[in-house]
C-alpha cells in the first residue's frame, strides 16, 4: 500500500494561540503521527506561523497564502477560537487574494481574517480562480473546532489584554463590546454548522514567559511575562480529546487504511523494515530544492545498465540523503526494478547481516 500524505489546516489568531499551537506541535502531532504511521498516512500540520514571509506579508498576499492553503487540506480542517476577532484586513490588503477569489471582496474591512478562513473552508467556500476557469471548491467535510473558554483574561494587564483580547481595537477608538458581540455570533455561527466544536480551559501562568511575545511589535517584555498552559476538556488532557477526533475523520475518509492496517498488525519482519525504509524516504524527499544537472550522472549510470557501483559523495549536510530519496521516487516512474536501503534508518538496517 503507498503511503498518503493527509495535510491539517490549523486556523486561529496569531499571538493570542502561540501556546494552542505549540501544544499542537510538541504533544498532538507527534502522537497522531505514531498512530497514523500504522496505516500509511503520514500527517503534516501546515501552521502559517511560519508559512508566511516576509516578501507575502509586504506584498499584502497573507490572505491568499492562508486560503490557497485551506484549499490543499481540504477535506481537513482544524480550527481554535479564543477571546479575540484578531485582524480585520481592509480591501486594499485583500486585492492580489481577490484576483484568485473574486468574492473575498465582499469580507473587505468586515471579517477577521480567522473568520475568513472558516467561511472559506466551511461555511461557504468561495469560488477560485485557476489558469482563467472558476473551480468550485466543496466544504471541508472534517471540520474540526475547539473554542477557548474564558478562564483567564481577568488575570491580565492593560497590555496583555491587547494581545488575548478584543481591547486591540481601542487603538483605533473601536468598541470591544461590539467586538465581543461579533465574535459570539461567529462561534454561534459556527455551532449551527453541525461540525464538532469542543470547549476547553487553560490556566494562566504568570511565572512562565512567551518568548513569541517579546519583539515589540508583537507585545514586548510585558505581554511575554506569561503564558497559557494546562489545556483540559472535561477534565481530561485536551490532546487525548483533540488526537481521538481528528483519527475519527482520518479513519472516516480512508476506511479501507484503517482496516487493512488492522489486519496487517501481524505483519513479519521484513514487512514493517520496508515500512520503515518507505516511510525514511517519503519525509526525506519533502523540501528538497533541485539543483542543475544534480542527478545527470546517476541518470548516465541507470541508462548505461552497466555492473559495477556508483558511488555518490559529498561533504556532511551538503543533501546526499534528499537528493537519493528524491531519486528514488523518480526511478519508480520508470520501468525498472528499484530497491532502495538506506542504513541504519530502519530496524534491521543497523545490522551489518540483515
Amino acid at each position: 500500500m503507498e503511503w498518503q500524505d493527509i495535510y491539517l489546516f490549523i486556523s486561529s489568531t496569531f499571538n493570542d494561540m502561540h501556546a494552542e499551537r505549540d501544544y499542537l506541535v510538541k504533544h498532538v502531532f507527534p502522537e497522531l503521527s505514531a498512530q497514523c504511521e500504522k496505516y500509511r498516512l503520514r500527517v503534516i500540520d501546515i501552521d502559517l506561523r511560519w508559512g508566511i514571509t516576509t516578501a507575502d506579508s509586504e506584498a499584502k498576499n497573507t490572505v491568499r497564502v492562508c486560503l490557497e492553503h485551506i484549499d490543499k487540506c481540504r477535506p481537513f480542517f482544524l480550527c481554535f477560537l479564543g477571546q479575540r476577532r484578531g485582524w480585520v484586513p481592509d480591501e486594499s490588503d485583500l486585492r492580489n487574494a481577490c484576483t484568485e477569489y473574486p468574492r473575498l471582496s465582499a469580507h473587505a474591512g468586515k471579517d477577521s481574517v480567522t473568520e475568513m478562513e472558516v467561511e472559506h473552508a466551511l461555511l461557504s467556500p468561495m469560488y477560485r480562480i485557476v489558469d482563467g476557469n472558476r473551480e468550485e471548491l466543496p466544504p471541508a467535510g472534517h471540520a474540526l473546532f475547539f473554542f477557548r473558554e474564558d478562564t483567564f483574561t481577568h488575570l491580565l494587564t492593560p497590555k496583555q489584554r491587547l494581545i488575548y483580547t478584543n481591547d486591540a481595537v481601542l487603538e483605533n477608538k473601536g468598541d470591544p463590546a461590539e467586538e465581543d458581540t461579533r465574535l459570539a455570533r461567529f462561534k454561534e455561527k459556527v455551532r449551527k454548522s453541525r461540525r464538532p466544536v469542543t470547549p476547553y480551559s487553560a490556566t494562566w501562568v504568570a511565572t512562565i514567559e512567551s518568548p513569541e511575545l517579546l519583539d515589540e511589535e508583537k507585545g514586548g517584555k510585558e505581554a511575554a511575562q506569561g503564558r497559557l498552559t494546562g489545556f483540559t476538556a472535561k477534565g481530561a488532557d485536551l490532546k487525548h480529546g483533540i488526537i481521538a477526533q481528528i483519527l475519527a475523520e482520518i479513519s472516516a475518509a480512508y476506511p479501507d487504511r484503517f482496516q487493512a492496517g488492522e489486519a496487517a498488525s501481524g505483519e513479519s519482519a521484513q514487512a514493517k523494515e520496508l515500512e520503515q525504509q518507505e516511510l525514511f524516504i517519503r519525509l526525506h524527499s519533502e523540501g528538497y530544492i533541485p539543483r542543475a544537472d544534480a542527478t545527470g550522472k546517476l541518470d548516465a549510470y541507470m541508462n548505461s545498465r552497466t555492473d559495477g557501483m556508483c558511488l555518490l559523495t559529498a561533504g556532511a549536510g551538503l543533501g546526499k540523503t534528499m537528493m537519493l530519496a528524491n531519486y528514488v521516487l523518480q526511478l519508480r516512474k520508470r520501468p525498472l526494478n528499484v530497491y532502495a536501503r538506506f542504513c541504519g534508518v530502519s530496524d534491521l538496517s543497523s545490522d551489518p547481516y540483515s
